[in-house]
């Protein structure tokens, strides 16, 4: 796709990264509401809004992923030439709607407040059309307000966000005392990362590596069995406490001893918690490997992260110490193969596999040790304001970061996969562990507490294929083809028998392919059972042809 051929005058086009075709696949059916993140910022003080507007015109004019869109191409293809790419418009002023609350009564202005900022956060982004970044400001008093920014994860990561928050307090003081602003000019852009990674040969050494580190994988049961819940489908929750109960330094001291890093042996403890607790002694820990290659990068922001899938196969008999050490080369090794596209591999793991893919995409862990930029705007006091929202891309997702000397957890899960219950039990099994694995660093995996995890998806009731429709009875083969299993009955619900978002992409094609019916991904949240799923093919199946089968 060129500009002048498809694109409006003075935009530029650019493909995709491996990590936003992975972003891209990976919310193809959960909805693009998973991309979103936001932030919002309570400002005590007189505020100046025009200052704060040419502050916020001169970031997206300086970053020109801000300003970027991603035109719509059929989601559900995992075919890599057919997904979405960039495309990067020319820099104009940030839209920046001013909510007035001052005649709301007093009392209920923080209320109102965090109405409108939930709902603007759980707002999903057009990306064909819409840049992936936006603003709002909410005015409470005259010196009072609260400043909320949301922007898609297609565009930016963890480090981006405090690029963003330092060149704003940067920005917004010097157009308030005349003075310059002390950010870096920048000397790339988005685009040459794009071009650097792409310009990067497919090492068949880092494609093979993946292929065996993932054999075998798209055969094996489901790591986290699907449970019945009362939320709706793609709802997510989120658990936080302050403190896991270990500290940072003694984290830190392990670290050393063992030759490792923190992540590592975080990540150690978590694979040991799974292991034990789910009574897998092979386990894929997804963790996102966020690197800038030059330093010119560093001030940029953008979405600079793969999601790499760990796999480690633990001998029960092994010590914790010797699991760190094993961790380590796993991790070393990954990062040595890490420009492989990771999400091509899945979908062709999933096209060679009958759409089976195993529990490829079932846990994550991230550990957030980054350095944090808070905003400051000039002669105004700046608190985090905070959003009660959740969203996660896998049915359980570990994310710790160092925090007044503490190791904090936050902790998101499928609220409609997972009850409440068992998210917390996974969270308090690995708190048990990690405490283990800090104080007593030779005990052996088999001699951890080992709770199991009762398996909790209910089988469904088989039904006599007669009870079925003729759209239902051919549905159900291609379920039974995707899923591994012929145990389903009409009221069988996708998610809850194994169904991923990387197996609704090819559900969508093969109900494309078998029915002639243009059904969307979304639609599969909206009809998730069986019967459901055969109406609306039934209300949207094109008539046959002769030679139509």
């Amino acid at each position: 796709m060129t500009a002048s051929a498809t694109s409006p005058p003075h935009t530029r086009s650019r493909p995709l990264t491996a990590g936003q075709q992975g972003m891209l696949l990976q919310t193809a059916a959960s909805g693009p509401v998973a991309l979103n993140v936001p932030t919002a910022v309570h400002l005590s003080g007189v505020l100046d809004v025009p200052a704060l507007q040419l502050a916020l015109d001169c970031i997206v004019e300086r970053h020109d992923v801000l300003r970027t869109t991603f035109p719509a191409t059929d989601p559900s293809s995992l075919e890599p030439n057919r997904l979405p790419a960039q495309l990067v418009h020319p820099a104009s002023p940030v839209p920046l709607p001013v909510v007035d609350l001052e005649p709301v009564p007093p009392a209920e202005r923080p209320a109102a407040a965090r109405s409108i900022i939930e709902a603007e956060a759980a707002r999903p982004f057009d990306v064909a059309s819409e840049p992936g970044f936006k603003v709002m400001l909410l005015r409470l008093r005259a010196d009072e307000h609260v400043l909320f920014w949301l922007m898609s994860h297609l565009v930016c990561d963890g480090w981006s966000k405090s690029v963003f928050a330092r060149e704003l307090s940067a920005l917004y003081t010097a157009h308030i005392t005349g003075t310059t602003a002390d950010i870096p000019k920048l000397s790339v852009n988005f685009g040459d990362y794009v071009t650097e990674t792409r310009d990067l040969p497919r090492n068949a050494t880092d494609l093979a590596y993946w292929r065996e580190q993932l054999r075998g994988v798209a055969d094996q049961p489901p790591l986290l069995a699907a449970e019945e819940t009362d939320d709706p489908p793609g709802s997510a929750r989120e658990i936080q406490i302050p403190s896991v109960g270990v500290s940072h330094s003694q984290l830190l001291g392990l670290a050393q001893r063992t030759g490792s890093t923190e992540f590592i042996v975080l990540h150690a403890a978590f694979a040991a918690a799974m292991c034990t607790l789910l009574g897998r002694q092979d386990l894929i820990v997804n963790t996102p490997r966020g690197d800038r290659p030059t330093a010119d990068f560093e001030n940029l922001v953008g979405f600079f992260v793969n999601v790499l899938p760990i796999r480690s196969r633990i001998d029960p008999t092994t010590t914790i110490t010797a699991l760190i050490r094993q961790v380590r080369e796993e991790v070393i090794d990954a990062l040595d193969h890490a420009d492989a596209p990771i999400a091509e591999i899945a979908a062709q793991l999933a096209i060679d596999h009958a759409g089976r893919i195993g529990p490829l995409t079932h846990i994550s862990f991230a550990y957030d040790n980054l350095p944090a930029a808070d905003l400051s705007l000039h002669a105004l006091s700046a608190t985090p304001w905070p959003i009660e929202r959740a969203d996660t891309r896998y049915p359980f997702e570990l994310h710790l970061r160092p925090s007044n000397q503490m190791i904090a957890c936050r902790a998101t899960y499928r609220a409609d996969q997972l009850t409440a219950a068992t998210a917390h039990r996974l969270l308090d099994h690995f708190q048990t562990v990690l405490t283990t694995v800090l104080s007593e660093p030779d005990t052996t995996i088999n001699q951890l507490p080992s709770p199991a995890l009762p398996h909790s998806r209910q089988p469904a009731s088989q039904v006599v294929s007669d009870n079925l429709t003729p759209t239902e009875k051919r549905l159900a083969g291609v379920w039974t083809e995707l899923l591994g299993t012929d145990d389903i009955s009409a009221d069988s619900h996708f998610f809850n028998i194994g169904g991923s978002s990387l197996l609704a992409a090819l559900l969508v094609a093969a109900i494309r392919e078998t029915f002639t019916a243009q059904i969307h991904p979304r639609d599969l949240y909206q009809a998730p059972t069986l019967r459901t799923l055969a109406a609306l093919i039934d209300n949207h199946t094109a008539p046959a042809t002769p030679g139509q089968r």
